[in-house]
């Protein structure tokens, strides 16, 4: 796999639960964020290609909300055979700005110190 990535992956403090939007079913846990994707970890592999709707719990309110909506495409996914779940790479496709700047502040008070 070619490393495209142009920003830096950010580490949170926690692992945040992502939900698709059309089935409320927990589609995984939050690895590490940037403003353009996120990296989740399941327990089921993810249809790659794909177009998910999906949301994101926030550990607190931001921009008066407790949840992130956006649209995200799956591009990549491997096995973590040591745990034995699934890391998926998602591309952000619809995020309204609002939600950009909310990801930009909870990576700036939630993210892991390096």
């Amino acid at each position: 796999m070619d490393e495209k990535r142009k920003l830096q992956r950010e580490h949170l403090r926690h692992h945040l639960m992502v939900f698709d939007r059309n089935t409320d079913e927990i589609t995984g846990y939050l690895v590490d964020i940037t403003p353009e994707g996120i990296m989740l970890t399941s327990k089921n592999p993810v249809e790659l290609n794909t177009t998910f709707n999906l949301r994101m719990l926030l550990p607190d309110k931001i921009k008066g909300s407790r949840q992130i909506v956006f649209d995200a495409q799956s591009i990549w996914s491997r096995k973590d055979t040591t745990r034995g779940f699934y890391e998926t790479g998602f591309k952000m496709l619809e995020i309204g700005n609002g939600n950009s700047e909310a990801i930009q502040i909870l990576i700036k008070v939630f993210g892991a110190p390096d």
